[in-house]
């Protein structure tokens, strides 16, 4: 369970909790998932970095990694096991497998936005990327293809979630 006072596991009987006084840098929770190929969870907080945990919590910061922004808003895992973040000022963060980092954002590719919100891996292990004000990215054979009102039936560019459902139907809130 993610929350602003800290992170939340329950076993079926007993609470354990992580914050900052436990080692975290942020008590705020963003978002956790679990990969399904490894069972690895990732989880993303406001102003704390990136945490994994495999047996052990792991902490990504600036201090300690080559992570671009301590604001991790959403988190994703790849079919090839590497962690997908969405940063609101850095762009796009890949932590790959063997633990380096790859960034993708405005000045190094054709990302329209540094302002990331969420991430989804589709059944082609392409991405799908909502932006705090620019709508919907599409990642796609190193390729970026950015949706908005202006050249799609969007409602609005600020895309609040999104999920993929029955028949891989991407559903965007």
């Amino acid at each position: 369970i993610g929350t602003t006072g800290g992170l939340c596991v329950y076993n079926g009987e007993t609470w354990q909790i992580e914050s900052t006084e436990t080692g975290f840098y942020s008590n705020n929770i963003t978002s956790i998932k679990k990969n399904p190929n490894n069972g690895m969870i990732a989880i993303g907080t406001m102003n704390g970095g990136l945490v994994t945990y495999d047996g052990e919590f792991n902490i990504y910061y600036s201090a300690n990694s080559d992570i671009l922004d301590n604001t991790v808003l959403d988190v994703a895992f790849d079919q090839n096991n590497n962690i997908i973040i969405c940063t609101p000022q850095a762009g796009l963060g890949v932590l790959t497998e063997n633990g380096s980092w790859i960034w993708f954002n405005s000045v190094n590719s054709t990302l329209p936005t540094n302002s990331l919100k969420n991430v989804v891996v589709d059944n082609n292990n392409n991405l799908w990327i909502t932006t705090l004000e620019n709508g919907l990215i599409y990642y796609e054979n190193n390729t970026f293809y950015n949706y908005t009102i202006e050249n799609s039936d969007l409602p609005d560019n600020n895309i609040n979630c999104l999920q993929f459902g029955p028949d891989n139907h991407l559903w965007i809130g």
